[in-house]
């Protein structure tokens, strides 16, 4: 199994969404929510599930779905163009990005394909995943599911059924339940 999105938030905890609901780390083991009862803000184009998500270091949360992206912190149902929002993306970053995290210092992350993007790194620059992130397994490289900055400075990335953190060294994975053992059983 896998899981569409992922974002560490200030507490030390994980969000982790399937599909329409969120499961947090620090909640209930198993426990569950709705995408739209968890962020009412949503749109609703977003309740069925969003291809990616990140936790701001302020503490909204920001969504991407195709070329949009909505922030919790906007008014209900508002969204913008990812090209809107992150002028310096490459253009053919502004639709189908496969991860989307926050760093801790403010700028954003975009991985599409082998290629990141930071929004501290200039209009159009990107870089081989590879480059970026040496530690990641070479199983990883044919996509990632989702990726999220962690409060050490570390990187995240998970792929199936298997996550890997920077900070762990070459190629080192864990398995998503281990990793996660809060999540409900359905998604481990």
């Amino acid at each position: 199994m896998t899981v569409d999105a992922a974002y560490a938030h200030k507490g030390g905890a994980y969000g982790l969404i399937k599909g329409g609901e969120v499961h947090h780390t620090d909640w209930a083991a198993g426990a569950i929510k709705t995408l739209k009862t968890q962020f009412p803000s949503l749109p609703d184009s977003f309740a069925d599930g969003v291809d990616d998500a990140y936790a701001h270091p302020g503490g909204a949360f920001g969504f991407v779905k195709g070329d949009q992206v909505h922030h919790s912190d906007w008014r209900k149902n508002e969204t913008k163009t990812l090209e809107k929002q992150f002028p310096s993306l490459p253009k053919h970053f502004c639709a189908g990005i496969d991860a989307a995290y926050a760093h801790k210092g403010g700028a954003y992350g975009f991985i599409k394909g082998m290629q990141v993007h930071h929004t501290d790194w200039g209009t159009g620059v990107v870089k081989d995943i590879t480059d970026v992130f040496s530690t990641i397994p070479k199983s990883f490289l044919s996509g990632i599911d989702a990726a999220y900055a962690h409060k050490g400075g570390a990187y995240g990335f998970i792929k199936g059924g298997q996550v890997h953190h920077t900070d762990w060294g070459d190629n080192a994975t864990k398995p998503l339940g281990e990793m996660f053992p809060s999540l409900p059983s359905a998604w481990k």
